[in-house]
């Protein structure tokens, strides 16, 4: 079982029957979300596979596709499918090759197996597929089709549910704090014991117990963030039996070692002494920005109870979109505060928090406009594969979906985000928008309908 911090017990794995799905929930709401989706689906697909047996079943019988599919299907799942056997080839005397081009006809040949013409092109045949299909057809397929859509609605109503169930299951500190995303730009937004009195006095039996204020200060943080990693680099380059001293950095530089050339040329390893003199570099630019003075980019506030967040939450949330004028009461020097539950402590992006929200929506407008270009450069390279060989398309496919999660990182890390879970939901939708076009989409552009 999942060891709690500071746990020094025996642990044991999971057993794979007998573990509920709620307990999935101990690594995250996300991981016990994602299995509670599996496990509805699981069922809305078996029954939709049972309604469809019918019409499988109409598929493989002689009054689909006369004579059976057995002699000319070479796989038996196939014959389950409307794959059509009976082909007979008729006049079309309207057909011209001009019609008959795919939109990538720049890569992709014509097929001459459904489209025949005379030497003089005078007598001109299009295969046509005789099978025919009745009412049990029509009948299963909208019954099943009806059910698959209703079954999406109602695991939409019931998400909501799912994951507040998970989330009392699992007691965080998110439970018992909210976040004000619009704090004023005044001097007293930095004192949190002011933001204790704002709360305890405008609700009854209301304790603030941690109160939280972060500034406008992604610069210094980033220059905090980088003189801890090249500590680290000089920690690295230590003998192992020499003890780190970060108070007294210079008279260690001596003891270091040197890195390797191969280091240097491939991962440009830097000397301690370079390392150190950029510590000092940035120890300057440290002590500058500590002398500015930041505003105030968001406040959390952590409650004694899970009951007293709620209350919270619910009266701001009525004041701020009531239709009449905003509650007095609820004003922190005349704002009307937007609060919200946060992420954990250790998903919020802190170097992010100050980014405006108009530099976000540029920042992700500029990742969909590259995103979409490289989807149509993934485009042409399948199309250009795929008039080679078919077996080119299919590879150049794996190997376009294997490089877009790296592809993802690198779109993902020009954007700035609030916290963790608004990172990980952009890299989905660009990871799933990629594999879909290049598996789905193209494939079928690129695909005369008949093949």
């Amino acid at each position: 079982m999942r060891a709690e911090p500071g746990e020094t017990q025996p642990t044991s794995l999971y057993p794979v029957i007998e573990t509920p799905i709620d307990d999935m929930a101990d690594f995250g709401i996300g991981v016990g979300m994602y299995f509670k989706t599996l496990q509805f689906f699981f069922f809305v697909t078996l029954i939709a596979g049972f309604l469809s047996l019918p019409t499988m079943i109409y598929y493989q019988s002689n009054e689909y596709s006369p004579g059976g599919k057995s002699a000319t299907v070479a796989n038996a799942l196939n014959s389950l499918s409307a794959v059509c056997t009976n082909v007979k080839f008729q006049p079309c005397p309207t057909c011209t090759r001009e019609e008959w081009k795919s939109s990538f006809s720049l890569f992709v040949e014509e097929d001459n197996n459904r489209l025949l013409f005379s030497e003089s092109d005078d007598l001109k045949f299009i295969a046509v597929n005789e099978c025919q299909l009745n009412d049990v057809f029509g009948f299963f397929t909208f019954v099943t089709m009806v059910f698959v859509v209703l079954s999406v609605y109602v695991f939409v109503y019931l998400q909501r549910r799912y994951r507040i169930e998970l989330d009392e299951g699992e007691q965080t500190s998110s439970d018992y704090s909210i976040q004000i995303l619009n704090p004023p730009k005044i001097a007293d937004a930095k004192n949190p014991d002011l933001w204790k009195v704002f709360f305890e006095e405008r609700f009854e039996n209301v304790h603030v117990t941690v109160c939280t204020v972060a500034l406008n200060n992604s610069k210094l943080i980033k220059a905090l963030l980088r003189k801890q990693h090249l500590k680290t680099q000089i920690k690295n380059l230590l003998p192992v039996t020499t003890i780190f001293d970060e108070t007294n950095l210079e008279k260690l530089i001596p003891l270091c070692n040197e890195p390797s050339p191969l280091k240097r040329i491939l991962c440009f390893a830097k000397s301690a002494d370079v390392i150190y003199n950029q510590i000092i570099d940035l120890d300057e630019q440290i002590a500058e920005l500590s002398e500015i003075e930041y505003d105030v980019s968001r406040v959390l506030i952590t409650f004694e109870t899970e009951e007293m967040q709620r209350v919270v939450l619910e009266n701001m949330d009525a004041s701020l979109f009531s239709r009449k004028s905003p509650n007095d009461d609820l004003m922190f020097h005349g704002v009307t505060l937007k609060c919200s539950e946060p992420d954990e402590p250790s998903a919020i992006r802190w170097t992010d928090l100050d980014t405006p929200t108009k530099v976000i929506r540029l920042q992700r407008l500029c990742t969909f406009g590259i995103s979409c270009v490289l989807i149509v450069a993934d485009a042409v390279l399948i199309a250009f594969a795929k008039s080679r060989n078919a077996v080119y398309s299919a590879l150049m496919i794996i190997l376009l979906n294997s490089i877009t999660p790296l592809i993802v990182s690198l779109l993902s890390s020009l954007e700035s985000h609030y916290d963790e879970s608004s990172y990980t939901a952009s890299s989905y939708l660009k990871i799933t928008a990629f594999r879909w076009a290049n598996t789905v989409l193209v494939t079928s552009l690129v695909t005369p309908f008949v093949d």
